[in-house]
Order: C-alpha cells, then structure tokens, then sequence
C-alpha cells in the first residue's frame, strides 16, 4: 500500500467541500473584480445598502494619474449558460477576445441578432475605493471596492461648474474630497433605483495613513484567459442559482437575448448538444413598494459626526 499522505488528503477535501459549498451558493459565477486580490490588498467588496449611504472616495495609486477618480470598465454580460460576467480582452487589455471576434464575423448580420455579443459604446461600469463613513461601525471595515453603474458615476463625477467648466474639487483628494452621499431604494436587479445625490459641504477627516499603501486599480481586476472565455462562452452550466445582482450594480442587467447568446456561442465554436437551461430564481422582496426616503440633496448642509481616526 502507498504511504498514506494525511496532511494531503485533508487539504484536498477541503477544496471538494469548498467547490461544492460555493456551487450551491452560486458564487462560482464570474466577476470582474479577483477576489484573491482583494484579499491580497485586505480589500473587501462594497454594496450600497437601502437607504442613505455616505461615503469617501480614495485614490488608487496610480504613477501615470490614468484614472481621475474611478477606472472604466468594460466587460460582456451574461457569457455562456452560467451567465457569467467577463472583462473584455481587447477593449481592457488590447488581446484577442473570442466574443468579439465572434461579433466581428457577424456585424453584417441585423442589430438585433447580434447586439448581445457587443460590449457597448461606453463603459459597462466603473470601478471605485471607497471608505464607508456612515458609522465607525462601518468606517472600521476599511478600504472596499464598489463597481458602480453608469447612474451612480455620472453623479460622482457631477463637480464641474458649469460657468466655467472646471472641476471645483476632486472627491477622492486627500485634503479637499467631500463625503458622497445617495440613496438606494430596493435590493433586487428589478427594483433597485438610485436618487438623491450630492456632496456634503464637510469632509470626514480619516487620516493620512488611509491614503497609503493603496494599490493600482489594474492589479484588482480578474483577467481571464482567452479559452476561459471561450469554454465558458459555450460551456456547460455550473452554478445552481444566480445571485439577485451584480456586485455593486443594482441594475436590470438582464438580456433577452441570452439564451440566443447560447446558441450562436455553440455553433460558432463547433458545439453540438445544448447545455442544460439554469433555473432562474424570482426574488419578491420585502418593501418593495416602500416610497423612497428624503435625503440631503447635492451641497447639502448637514454635517455628519466625527469619527475616530484609523490605528
């Protein structure tokens, strides 16, 4: 008999208890943020929660200042029949992509029979870091990510004065960024809206050591492998249940043509049998009908209270 290696053997179901555990909850579905990385840079992911949020904006580093606030994300939705998320090879990281190569052979087709195989004109997302100073409760979980949709960015942005056409502050600026505030009403891709934006006329003073050893925008995100794209583009199902959104978007993201997106994915790459069909899971949340709750509006006067400074 072979030298039983226990040590091993006890490594190993732990992975197979792991994967099994993470299939059941769905978390096997693709993302564009790697959450090794996160880990890495003790980073955690940030949703806005129903209701008032408050936040500061941090600047990533970034030697070549590429990026003024955020960093623009484009990436394909609903891949293959797990309805993964990707970002897209060539517009992100100038490589060869397998669904737009797949778009570029049919763009003589009609819009609608191949517009779920395009990224876009603008940005999907964009992705930010962020402090959570709506409590110390929440300031004390530290720096997180929060990919932010297109209604949420423009509001960020939104600092320009419109005489002159200059920025009046910079958000993430350690000495001069302001404290973001919104609204989220409802906490499904079907009921989530966004409102009450603006930027509170005092700063929460988080100290300088918040605004060092920050990491690059770049060394967050999931680059995935040309054929991991592919194989998932045509690939079998492995998730049991989708998550109700997107990290971070909190919007219908939803595309009729997805299972179109499945069979045009299989005969472009020489699949035969189609894959098994996911469930989709409909999430009636509680309050959906509650009415939105008044907010501080941009240039709001009310002041939050000071927290304690971290370390």
């Amino acid at each position: 008999m072979a030298k039983y290696d226990r040590k091993s053997r006890l490594a190993r179901l732990k992975e197979e208890y792991t994967a099994d555990e993470q299939k059941e909850s769905g978390v096997f579905r693709k993302w564009v943020v790697d959450t090794k990385a996160l880990e890495k840079a003790e980073i955690t992911e940030w949703r806005p929660k129903e209701g008032k949020n408050f936040v500061q904006f941090l600047p990533a580093n970034d030697p070549e200042n590429k990026h003024s606030i955020g960093m623009s994300l484009w990436f394909h939705r609903n891949v293959g029949p797990n309805n993964d998320t990707y970002l897209c090879l060539k517009k992100m990281f100038g490589k060869a992509c397998p669904i737009c190569e797949e778009f570029q052979k049919r763009r003589n087709e009609s819009w609608e029979d191949i517009r779920h195989l395009s990224i876009g004109k603008y940005p999907s997302a964009w992705l930010f870091l962020l402090v959570d100073v709506t409590s110390e409760e929440t300031i004390d979980v530290g720096v997180q990510s929060y990919v932010a949709c297109k209604t949420v960015r423009d509001e960020v942005i939104n600092v320009v004065d419109p005489r002159t056409g200059e920025p009046r502050f910079l958000p993430n600026d350690p000495e001069e960024g302001r404290v973001f505030c919104f609204t989220r009403v409802g906490m499904s891709k079907e009921t989530t809206k966004y409102s009450h934006f603006g930027y509170m006329d005092d700063r929460e003073d988080l100290g300088k050591d918040w605004y060092e050893g920050l990491p690059k925008f770049e060394d967050l995100l999931y680059v995935p492998t040309y054929d991991e794209v592919k194989e998932a583009f045509v690939g079998e199902v492995t998730t049991t249940e989708e998550p109700d959104e997107e990290p971070g978007l909190g919007l219908d993201d939803a595309h009729p043509e997805t299972e179109q997106l499945r069979e045009q994915g299989r005969k472009a790459f020489g699949g035969e049998e189609e894959a098994p069909r996911r469930k989709h899971k409909v999430v009636k949340e509680e309050g959906e009908d509650k009415a939105e709750e008044e907010v501080e509006t941009a240039e709001a006067k009310t002041e939050i209270p000071r927290r304690r400074r971290r370390g």
